[in-house]
């Protein structure tokens, strides 16, 4: 687990693409939030 500290709003976003029976799940590559699904 990614612990975060902050001093404002910060904005992320994350993907779970579903489609034909699969699952896409988008790992962040920036921080402050890299490496989380």
């Amino acid at each position: 687990m990614v612990e975060f500290s902050h001093t404002g709003p910060r904005l992320a976003v994350s993907a779970g693409i579903f489609r034909d029976g699969k699952i896409l799940l988008v790992r962040r590559a920036r921080e402050p939030a890299k490496g989380v699904y």
